[in-house]
């Protein structure tokens, strides 16, 4: 299974005391892949992350935030064995299901 986060958006605050674009909202989504037979099947989650606001000492530069710290900030937050938990289940509901839907019959 093949892992990957994508970052879909940062809210900032213009300004908070002293420090400028401060990063307040993380919007997120990551994906699991496997390849089953040649075939790609994916599934993904997605949410928002609410950051409490950075100390003066500890405050990245908006210009200097990069992928990785982003990811860092979620991986510290966030369950991500239990979001992995849940992705391998779809996958593995995709590729084993245990229901389908049918077009009627009489129709």
């Amino acid at each position: 299974m093949e892992y990957t986060w994508e970052i879909s958006a940062l809210e900032c605050k213009v300004k908070e005391g002293d420090l400028y674009n401060v990063i307040y909202t993380i919007h997120w989504r990551y994906k699991a892949s496997k390849v089953v037979q040649e075939l790609e099947v994916t599934a993904d989650t997605y949410g928002s992350l609410a950051l409490s606001t950075p100390e003066a000492v500890s405050f990245v530069p908006y210009a200097d935030v990069t992928e990785e710290i982003v990811i860092g900030w979620l991986e510290a937050s966030l369950e991500v064995d239990e979001i992995k938990t849940k992705l391998d289940k779809q996958i593995d509901l995709q590729i084993n299901p245990i229901s389908v839907t049918h077009i009627n019959p009489f129709a």
